[in-house]
């Protein structure tokens, strides 16, 4: 049994080597930060087999963010492991670096040169130099991987020939020895006359803004439309034909209905919407492998900083579309505790997928010819937001700046094999929650709409345990225009997860698997969940804005702390509930949304000033009531 440790410099591929040799699909990213935590398997390739760790990406040993002390934690605790240190070759001078320490650190170590066939070198004298095995491979081959394996098996040898120096200044004169004693000569990217493009000030936020305009054109539009027709009438005949076998079996009315509305139902309309998931994954991970996405970051890193963030802000900003939890674990690479808090304030706004049905489930009841500019229109209202947020809280709370340092990848067109995987396993996940959650709540919102308080079978749905409940609730919701009870159960039930709001809503109205008649009963007065088109467009604002789903909330605990996750569930349902008001009045009556929108604004800067002046009752200064205050 061999154990391996992979390390290296973020962005050189050593994920895409793990899922290499170990034919897993964690995913790959073409920036900083995509490996938050160690990920260890088993493998067994050729006649090798052991076990394999890949640690988030370093610079050096020497640790500052939280990813970066679990890769050099780890180290410390198995020097008796084998390290396999990626080098990225159009980057070596800087990457060998780290290798250089573990040397030093007499670690046994195997450098393996990633995009070796891009770079003119030769390999056998930077070898002879270091004193240790030095691999050219390509991560994404089997060959590589067994070459790799097969330096490993020969084993540690003893170093002759590696100066073992003291300062970092004199290994970088180490360095630049070997260097041209091999012939190497660095590439140097991000330069090309499309970078001038892209990181031009007068371009960069139009390209960026038309490049996520045609995003969302092919997610929502025609293309997305279509898919999403056929897989819905795939299911309504997947549906149907249960439906036959339940009524010759001749079970009971009950287990009839919880097997065709609150199972098939519940899951159904929510499955329509994967060939949106798809597309939209598809999209974003061509993007970011072809190196758009860190440049995305590379050009908003210096406004971001002016309200309190950094270009890897961006990173988690973007993983938040995918899923906040995930987003969430990536603020681990901010340096700065404040720049994490304010990371974190911002990332419920930017919409994960999961909201996804419900914006196109309301738009394509309400607002179908207009559907794809609206979806638009409520992802930029909502980060946009989410930057005022931060704003707020970096002139309002603190100061603390953090510094971004990032690769910029070289623009290339990657494998779409490798594309196409990412986008699957993305979309995998949804189906897993559709596949564990959504049955689980489906099946409970089912039993509490049909059960009565006695727990016997409800003849109709105000006799049961769930209208119970929510119309106790649902005045709260009045003002915004939902004063419909079952709305009020969607959106209590999408607490646990996004997903089960369209399914709720199926469940509630009794539609089973198809979107256009779903879509078609939100706009009739006699069901159970119906709305108008003012009080449905403060319902997607409300769905888009409200607390994240409860595991991202989790996460959030452990991340940061319990009393900054409750603060932001609790801010976050404030927001949505005073943006709906405000988008309710507003598509109702323009007068009194003046009136609203001038009380809000007056109240906001009286907040303001009120925190900037106000001393901390535990530190007697001000720190503006800061959560790490002792």
């Amino acid at each position: 049994m061999t154990n391996i440790i992979l390390v290296g410099n973020p962005n050189t591929g050593k994920t895409t080597l793990f899922n290499t040799i170990t034919k897993k699909n964690n995913h790959v990213g073409n920036w900083h930060g995509i490996t938050v935590d160690k990920s260890i398997s088993s493998f067994k390739l050729g006649e090798s087999e052991g076990t394999i760790v890949d640690l988030p990406g370093i610079y050096s040993l020497t640790a500052y963010t939280g990813e970066e002390k679990v890769a050099t934690t780890y180290l410390e605790e198995h020097k008796s492991d084998v390290v396999v240190c990626l080098v990225d070759a159009n980057t070596m001078k800087r990457s060998l670096l780290l290798a250089i320490e573990l040397i030093k650190q007499n670690y046994s170590v195997v450098v393996a040169v990633n995009m070796s066939k891009e770079v003119s070198v030769n390999y056998a004298e930077i070898q002879r130099k270091l004193g240790v095995p030095v691999v050219p491979i390509d991560a994404r081959k089997r060959s590589g991987a067994i070459a790799i394996l097969q330096k490993v098996a020969e084993g540690k040898k003893p170093r002759e020939n590696f100066d073992c120096v003291c300062s970092r200044g004199q290994i970088f004169n180490k360095i630049d020895e070997i260097m041209s004693s091999s012939g190497y000569r660095e590439k140097i990217y991000g330069y090309s006359k499309l970078d001038k493009l892209l990181y031009n000030k007068y371009w960069a936020l139009p390209i960026f803004m038309l490049v996520a305009l045609f995003v969302f054109y092919l997610t929502f539009g025609h293309l997305g439309e279509c898919l999403t027709s056929v897989v819905s009438n795939l299911f309504n005949y997947f549906s149907d034909y249960v439906n036959g076998i339940l009524i010759k079996l001749n079970i009971t009315p009950w287990a009839h209905s919880l097997v065709s509305n609150g199972i098939i139902g519940g899951i159904g309309v929510v499955v329509s919407f994967l060939p949106q998931v798809i597309i939209l994954n598809l999209c974003l991970n061509f993007l970011e492998d072809m190196g758009y996405l860190s440049r995305v970051a590379i050009c908003f890193d210096r406004p971001l900083k002016k309200i309190g963030l950094s270009g890897k802000s961006v990173m988690s900003i973007l993983l938040g579309y995918g899923c906040t939890a995930s987003a969430m674990l990536s603020t681990r690479t901010l340096e700065s505790i404040d720049v994490k808090k304010r990371t974190a304030l911002v990332l419920p706004f930017a919409s994960c997928n999961a909201k996804l049905p419900i914006f196109l489930l309301v738009c394509s009841a309400f607002f179908n010819k207009f559907k794809v500019l609206i979806i638009f229109a409520l992802y930029v209202f909502s980060i946009v937001l989410g930057l005022f947020v931060s704003f707020v809280a970096y002139k309002a709370i603190n100061k603390t700046d953090s510094q971004f340092v990032m690769e910029i990848p070289p623009i290339r067109v990657q494998n779409p094999v490798k594309t196409i995987k990412n986008a699957l396993s993305n979309t995998l996940d949804f189906i897993k929650r559709v596949g564990t959650t959504i049955v689980l709540c489906s099946v409970v919102v089912w039993l509490l709409s049909n059960v009565t308080i006695t727990f016997k079978y409800a003849t109709t749905v105000e006799s049961s345990i769930l209208y119970s409940v929510a119309h106790f609730v649902s005045p709260i919701f009045a003002p915004i225009g939902l004063n419909n009870w079952g709305a009020v159960v969607a959106l209590i039930v999408g607490l646990s997860a996004k997903e089960m709001v369209v399914s709720s809503l199926a469940i509630i109205n009794g539609v089973v698997g198809s979107l256009p008649a779903l879509a078609a009963s939100l706009a009739m007065p006699q069901s159970v969940v119906h709305f108008s088109p003012a009080s449905a467009l403060a319902f997607l604002v409300f769905v888009l804005l409200y607390s994240p789903c409860l595991s991202a909330i989790s996460v959030m605990s452990k991340e940061i702390g319990k009393k900054f996750a409750l603060f932001v569930f609790v801010y976050q349902i404030a927001i949505a509930y005073l943006a709906s008001l405000v988008f309710y009045l507003i598509a109702s009556n323009v007068v009194t949304a003046i009136i609203v929108l001038i009380v809000l604004a007056l109240g906001g800067a009286v907040v303001i000033k009120y925190t900037r002046n106000k001393k901390c009752k535990t530190c007697k200064e001000k720190c503006y009531g800061s959560f790490d205050c002792r």
